[in-house]
Order: structure tokens, then C-alpha cells, then sequence
């Protein structure tokens, strides 16, 4: 039995489409319409898109002291639309070795989702030594980061990225000076009234810059992870147009929520790099509507009550956001369109009304959530006949509440109890219907 997909708009190569999609074998086979015994899923009103890649996740294994286990996690992707995850590496003990990486990949081959395990990009992820990056390239690599920390050292990061750039893999960096990050929250005003140490723009804008400058003299590719500066995003811009393979990724959190939030004293709004002022979050949405941005990546980081029911300077940072990625970006984009004086500042419940600047807002989205991360990691992913049917199906008009509607374990979403616009009606995954309204289902 088929499957077919009617009255929505594809996503395909940057247009809306409206025509029928009819999956048979798990693959993409026609752009038309149902034939006797095929499942029909009523899409009226919705965006059919290719699955989301989320480029940073936090599978915590090994050495987690999460409550969350990979198999929840990758419970939670589905749920958000996400079919491929990359984890990082910094794990307990750091997956810095052929061995340590063969051990991540086979303890996730059986998952629902496609993990790409990255690398870390120093043993131990101390920053002094980089991993022998050719034999990980043989073994599966693609990417290397040592997230969670920056490569502070400026001779280190030139070996990596001239190692990256022989065997061909990207270097995502953690941009965070060490001796400027030791804060809490955003520097300024707030964090001074509310006596909290800072941590300034700069700190994050200084080391991209020094890091372009490698980049530039190895030609290596170079990620730029949850960008938080505008500064950053200009120099990520200067470096593309000197033909700098230079990429960059901004979380959900970075573009729906301000450092105001930690007024509340709330450790759930702790993260790092920390949330910005208003002025930062409406540049970077800016940045994302003009298509400066690669990625929409979650930085998705569960943890136990134990380390967030705490004052906030002894609190784990990070923060949980695969099942709300989609809703609470779109959400952020909306309100800057209304701000613009482009849409309406009420929510749609008519998914007509996103025509002109709301379908093209929600382009950008969709394709920074899906196909340009895809094409970070080497590949593609696109609604074409003969690719894996891997998609999702987006309500732009619909509604979803904040917290992961029961699919997380961990409870330091920062989305709990709010309201977002839009949702995920269905997830396919190799052809199969795997969530439906939220809801996993067997495939």
C-alpha cells in the first residue's frame, strides 16, 4: 500500500507547490495523485517539507546523567519533525577515537532516527592535541567539534582545521573566549542590576573573527555553532563574500527568547551561549529572513532536576527544544513579519493568509531546518522522485504548547505552558507514517 499526501504545498527547491505527493517502497515516486489502496492524509492548509537535520543534539550517552536515554531523545526528534540528529561529542568519555565512534554508532544504529555521530576535534577535549583526523574520516566522520568548550588555542584549531580540510570534513566550533565566558547570563544593564556576572557579545565575536583568519589560510569548512552576536553574523558574512567556506547555525532559543527571561532567576534560561537583548534576537531573525542563516539547530541539552533546582550560578546550563523547534522559530519569525508591518500581529488560524512575505518567511525556515543542514553534512535532501521519503508535514496556522507535549523526561524546556504557532501534523520516515498530531506511532 502507497501513501499519498494531498491538498498541501511542497517545499521544493525554494517554492510552494501545491500538488499531490504518492510514496510507494519507502521512496518518493510521483507528484500525483492517490490510486486504489494507497492511505491519503488530508493536508489541506499545510507545508510538506523535506525532515528536519538538527546539526546539534545532546544524545548523553556515554556517560550521562540524564533521565532522558538516546531511544527518548530520538522519541522527541520524531516528534519535532527531526529524522536525523547529529550528536555531539562531549560525552564521558569523549568520542575522540575510531573505537569510541564505532561503539556511539553502533549503540545508535537501532534508533528511529538517523544519528550522525560527530567527532571531538582534540583528544579528551582538552583543546591541546587534535584526533587523528584521517582515520575518523576513514571510519564515518563528517563533522568535529569539541562543543561544550571552545579550541581556545589558536595553534590547535590551525592543525585541525588543515587536517579537516585534507580528508574533507567540517569543523564546528563552540566560539566562546574562555576568560570572557565565565558568566551567567547576557552582559549589560540587567545582569548588573540583577547582580549576575555577564557574558558580553564580544566574547563570541572576537573568537569567530580570529578563527576566520585560520580558516582563510588553511581553506578548511568551518561551522560557527548556536551563533548568539551580531557581530558574529557580520563576520560570517564578510567571510563568504571573500568565498570562505564559512556556515553558521542559530537555536530556537536564541531567536524566540531574550536574556529578560532571567529576571524570573529561573535556571531553565540559563544556556550557553547565553540569551541576548532584544536588539541581538531581532538581528538574528533579520538574518535568518535574508537568508544569511545556515542552520536552525536546537543545542538540545537534557537535564535532570537535580542540576537545574538550583540558584542560578551553580545550575548546568542548556536547554531542551527538539520537539518545539519548528513552532517556536516560526513563532519568532511571525512577530518580527508583524513588527515589520507585514502580516497581521493576531495569529492565522487561516493558513491563506500566508501568502507574500509569511510564505516566504516560512521558506526560509523550512529550508534552514531541513535541506541546508543536510547540505552542511555533505548531502541532500529534497521532495524529488527517487529520494528516501523522509518529510514532514507543518501546520503554519496551528498551535502547539511549549514543555513536549509528554515526550520529554527532563523538565528544563524553556517553552513550558507557552503557546507557539504552528505544528507537526505527520512525520514520514523511509515511507512510513511514524507521528501523527504529536503523537509517535508505530510505523
Amino acid at each position: 500500500m502507497g501513501l499519498v499526501i494531498e491538498g498541501a504545498h511542497l517545499l521544493r527547491r525554494g517554492q510552494l507547490i501545491a500538488a499531490p505527493l504518492r510514496i510507494e517502497g519507502g521512496v518518493i515516486v510521483g507528484l500525483d495523485g492517490a490510486r486504489s489502496g494507497d492511505r491519503v492524509l488530508d493536508a489541506r492548509g499545510c507545508v510538506v517539507a523535506p525532515a528536519f537535520v538538527d546539526l546539534h543534539t545532546h544524545l548523553r550517552w556515554p556517560g550521562s546523567s540524564s533521565v532522558d536515554t538516546p531511544e527518548d531523545i530520538a522519541h522527541a526528534a520524531l516528534a519535532g519533525g527531526f529524522t536525523t540528529v547529529v550528536a555531539m561529542a562531549n560525552t564521558d568519555p569523549p568520542v575522540d577515537s575510531v573505537a569510541r565512534y564505532r561503539a556511539a554508532h553502533a549503540r545508535f544504529r537501532e534508533l528511529p532516527v538517523e544519528v550522525v555521530q560527530a567527532a571531538a576535534a582534540t583528544c579528551g577535549r582538552e583543546g591541546t592535541r587534535p584526533v587523528d583526523v584521517a582515520r575518523l574520516r576513514a571510519a564515518g566522520v563528517v563533522l568535529l567539534s569539541d562543543d561544550g568548550d571552545p579550541i581556545a588555542r589558536a595553534d590547535v584549531l590551525l592543525e585541525v582545521l588543515e587536517q579537516a580540510a585534507a580528508a574533507g570534513v567540517v569543523v564546528a566550533q563552540h566560539a566562546s573566549l574562555p576568560e570572557l565566558s565565565r558568566g551567567v547570563m547576557n552582559a549589560g544593564e540587567l545582569a548588573d542590576r540583577l547582580g549576575y556576572e555577564g557574558v558580553p557579545e564580544v566574547a563570541e565575536v572576537a573568537l569567530v573573527a580570529r578563527d576566520i583568519e585560520l580558516v582563510r589560510a588553511s581553506g578548511a569548512r568551518y561551522h560557527v555553532q548556536h551563533l548568539s552576536a551580531r557581530e558574529s553574523m557580520n563576520q560570517v558574512r564578510a567571510a563568504r563574500r571573500d568565498g570562505l567556506r564559512v556556515t553558521c547555525e542559530v537555536t530556537p532559543h536564541h531567536l524566540g527568547l531574550e536574556d529578560r527571561e532571567l529576571a524570573s532567576h529561573d535556571a531553565r534560561f540559563r544556556v550557553n551561549p547565553p540569551l541576548r537583548s532584544r536588539a541581538t534576537r531581532m538581528a538574528l531573525i533579520e538574518a535568518l529572513l535574508a537568508g544569511a542563516i545556515d542552520a536552525v539547530a536546537t543545542d538540545h541539552a537534557p537535564h535532570p532536576s537535580w542540576r537545574k533546582d538550583l540558584p542560578l550560578e551553580l545550575a548546568a546550563p542548556g536547554m531542551l527544544g527538539l520537539v518545539e523547534a519548528f513552532p517556536a522559530s516560526w513563532t519568532a519569525v511571525w512577530e518580527q513579519l508583524a513588527r515589520r508591518g507585514e502580516v497581521s500581529a493576531s495569529w492565522p488560524d487561516d493558513p491563506g493568509a500566508l501568502a507574500g512575505p509569511a510564505a516566504r518567511a516560512l521558506v526560509r525556515l523550512l529550508e534552514v531546518l531541513s535541506v541546508r543542514p543536510r547540505q552542511i553534512l555533505g548531502g541532500s535532501r529534497d521532495l524529488d522522485v527517487g529520494h528516501q521519503a523522509d518529510l514532514v508535514v507543518v501546520d503554519p496556522a496551528g498551535r502547539t504548547l511549549g514543555g513536549g507535549g509528554g515526550v520529554y523526561r527532563s523538565a528544563n524546556s524553556p517553552w513550558q505552558g507557552r503557546e507557539l504557532l504552528g505544528a507537526i501534523r505527520w512525520v514520514v520516515r523511509a515511507g512510513a507514517v511514524v507521528v501523527e498530531e504529536g503523537v509517535r506511532v508505530p510505523a
